[in-house]
Order: structure tokens, then C-alpha cells, then sequence
């Protein structure tokens, strides 16, 4: 199997649409709990979820950065995935409000949709790497991006 090399065509459309689907769950889970929605099925959501459950796959074959050089070890992947995202991704991505739902309890199912926020750290871990990657001409992508998500948050409140 292929590792997907850090800072190729690949890995930044792999982010810019992991981006978009954080975004999704940050504004709707948000958005749903505060004013007692449910979008437990809404498409965009369903979406998100088909994307951060592809993520986990993608980010076990994904180049890791170390000290400036990237890291295609098969070995060496695998375990800085286990060690650092493994157990966020699938909190944030298992399914919770799905099976607290069919069992009755509306007011857990709702709560437990913050767990989707876990992947915001993910977004801030690909933007600091933006920024740290003097070579990337994407570095205004980032600024963008942290701007736009800013942007979101501060329309909670």
C-alpha cells in the first residue's frame, strides 16, 4: 500500500475537505444543541460523517512530519497515528447520536454530539503545519481558513 506524502495535491484536497466538514459539524452541532434542533440526519451532516470516518484510513497512510522531514515509515506512521489521533477520531466519529436516539434517550444523543468538536484539533494540528512550512504557498489558505472558523465561533455567541 502507498503512503500519501504530506504537501502533495492529494493531501491538500484531503484537508481543504476535512476543513469543510469540521466546519459542518462545528456550526451545526452547535447550532442544534443551542437551540434544540435535530440534524442528526441532515445531509450535510451524513456527509461530514461519510468524510471523517474515510479520514481514519487516509491519516493511518499519511506521511507524519518530523523535524522538518517527512516521515514515510510504514511503521513509524502507524504508530504516531495510535499514539496521537486514534482514540479522538473515533470518539469524534462513532456515531453516538444515532443509537442514543433509536433507544429513546433524546437528551444524551444530543449532548454526545460534542464529541464531533474532538476533530477540531485536527484542523488546528494541519494549520499550524501550514504555517510552519516555510515552502507552502498555501500559508494565506491557512490564514483563511483560521479566520473563517473564528469567524463561525464568534457567530455563537
Amino acid at each position: 500500500m502507498a503512503i500519501i506524502i504530506p504537501f502533495t495535491l492529494l493531501w491538500w484536497a484531503w484537508n481543504i475537505l476535512l476543513a469543510a466538514a469540521i466546519t459542518v459539524n462545528a456550526v451545526m452541532v452547535t447550532f442544534g444543541i443551542g437551540f434544540d434542533r435535530d440534524f442528526a440526519t441532515h445531509p450535510l451532516l451524513i456527509a461530514a460523517f461519510v468524510v471523517h470516518l474515510f479520514d481514519i484510513p487516509i491519516r493511518m497512510r499519511t506521511g507524519v512530519l518530523n523535524d522538518q522531514t517527512i516521515s514515510t515509515d510504514m511503521d513509524a506512521v502507524l504508530k504516531q497515528y495510535l499514539e496521537r489521533w486514534l482514540l479522538l477520531d473515533i470518539l469524534a466519529t462513532f456515531p453516538y447520536e444515532y443509537f442514543l436516539t433509536f433507544s429513546g434517550n433524546y437528551g444524551a444523543a444530543r449532548w454526545f454530539m460534542l464529541l464531533k468538536l474532538l476533530k477540531m484539533g485536527r484542523l488546528h494540528e494541519t494549520i499550524q503545519i501550514f504555517r510552519q512550512n516555510a515552502r507552502s504557498s498555501y500559508s494565506m489558505y491557512a490564514f483563511f481558513v483560521t479566520l473563517f472558523m473564528l469567524y463561525f465561533f464568534l457567530l455563537h455567541f
